[in-house]
């Protein structure tokens, strides 16, 4: 007797929570995933007999305190700003994982989705805090299928082995409590009672990182089945309270169906668990791209902001611009054209474009598949992400890690495998960069 619940799992999933005796089911408004630190104060104005001293950050600037009074901000705003770069470089890298699942169909794990019974659209994720590790977790829910390929995945990234962790692997009806706690619904109730879904509880466990399993809970309710499968009637005399639903709590690892316990001993075992923790209301977006578009360029702007202000790259750098405003291929030819000397000619399909000046090649576009940018010779002032022909490879590749590059494969560098992503190609030999390819990446879209 099997009864589905696929048609709660939406409920389950936008309401953050569900009716289970012993827990609370009172709601907290929507915790907001990224809280802006309001602007700090500058420092304020001292009594006129207190010595005056430079603020570092604007020079020139005279304002009275003590050195210990105007070194405090700094060190406060320091931590806000690590913060800040770690959430968004998390949130960053599950856009990645985000962009494989829209782009590709691939979920991870490397499974691929079919969307025989919906589209993709239907399904959800979100970016949270669910284990109460300080750290925002992915989960993403798969329920646009059979019911047997539904499933619900929480990941962490693990920063040390920089990759994404598995937390929980479970059927996608699942309810996160602000103490670590999960309840996650079976797929089919196939027991004796119906008022409770049956379900396991999972609880977080910081050391691992993971959700460990705690046990699980099936019901027999007396006004659904008078007898089991076997024949044998409800037993009346375990049933202290009258109530006609015995418990069946099986611990981690076991299946007990044999000692059911009455209403008192299960509310005093689930909330032990519980306790008095409340549900939380999952931020659930859509599987598309809109939903998860910001969080690269998000990243990405916080560390040109701090390049830029490393002084390692010049004034109008190209590769800044470019990120920073949006440009395409042929916005970069034109402005390169006309702010640079350097004249350009195309071929006669108009997609090979290559700029000259003083009679020596500088630069090359290739305007196919969203276009890619070739830096053959250096022209004096024209850089990009702090690259020119030319320049040691050890400083290019430092320059590079300073606006989020990393190495994918050998002298090939990308900001991230995701949407909104840009790739450089270093042409280099005995330390030295003899030129380089510029271009927008996302590893699911060609």
């Amino acid at each position: 007797m099997k009864k589905s619940m696929l048609q709660r799992i939406g409920v389950i999933l936008l309401a953050g929570a569900f009716l289970v005796s012993g827990c609370t089911t009172k709601q907290p408004p929507a915790d907001e995933t990224v809280k802006e630190e309001p602007p700090k104060e500058e420092a304020p104005q001292q009594e006129e007999e207190e010595p005056e001293q430079e603020e570092p950050e604007e020079p020139g600037k005279e304002i009275e305190g003590t050195p210990e009074e105007t070194e405090e901000p700094k060190e406060e705003e320091q931590p806000d700003l690590e913060a800040k770069l770690r959430e968004a470089k998390i949130r960053h890298l599950y856009a990645g994982v985000l962009s494989q699942i829209v782009f590709a169909g691939q979920l991870p794990g490397g499974n691929f989705v079919d969307f025989t019974y919906g589209d993709m659209e239907a399904n959800q994720f979100a970016i949270q805090d669910v284990d109460g590790d300080g750290r925002e977790e992915l989960l993403v829910f798969y329920t646009e299928t059979d019911m047997a390929g539904m499933v619900a995945y929480v990941y962490d990234w693990d920063e040390e082995a920089n990759q994404l962790r598995e937390e929980l692997l479970e059927f996608p009806a699942l309810t996160f409590y602000e103490n670590g706690i999960v309840i996650a619904e079976w797929s089919h109730n196939q027991g004796l009672g119906q008022t409770l879904w049956p379900f396991t509880l999972y609880q977080y466990d910081s050391e691992s990182d993971t959700y460990q399993m705690a046990g699980s809970v099936d019901s027999w309710e007396k006004s659904y089945r008078d007898a089991d499968y076997e024949g044998n009637p409800f037993p009346d005399d375990l049933d202290s309270d009258g109530d006609g639903i015995l418990y069946y709590i099986s611990e981690a690892g076991e299946y007990n169906m044999e000692a059911p316990v009455n209403q008192a001993e299960y509310d005093a075992w689930l909330k032990g668990f519980c306790g008095d923790a409340k549900p939380l209301e999952l931020n659930v977006q859509a599987w598309e791209a809109d939903s998860f578009s910001d969080y690269t360029p998000e990243y990405l702007k916080l560390l040109r902001d701090q390049a830029k202000a490393s002084g390692n790259f010049p004034e109008g750098d190209l590769g800044i611009f470019y990120m920073e405003n949006g440009m395409d291929m042929w916005e970069l030819e034109e402005k390169i054209a006309a702010e640079h000397g350097i004249s350009m000619e195309e071929d006669e399909y108009g997609l090979c474009i290559t700029g000259t000046a003083e009679g020596n090649v500088i630069c090359e576009f290739y305007m196919e598949d969203g276009g890619t940018f070739e830096y053959k010779a250096e022209k004096e002032g024209l850089a990009l992400c702090g690259l020119v022909p030319g320049m040691p490879l050890e400083e290019a590749v430092a320059r590079l890690k300073e606006l989020g590059f990393y190495m994918s494969w050998e002298n090939a560098y990308i900001t991230g495998d995701g949407m909104g992503n840009y790739e450089v190609i270093l042409d280099a030999a005995n330390g030295i960069v003899n030129g380089f390819t510029f271009r927008d990446y996302c590893a699911y879209v060609s």
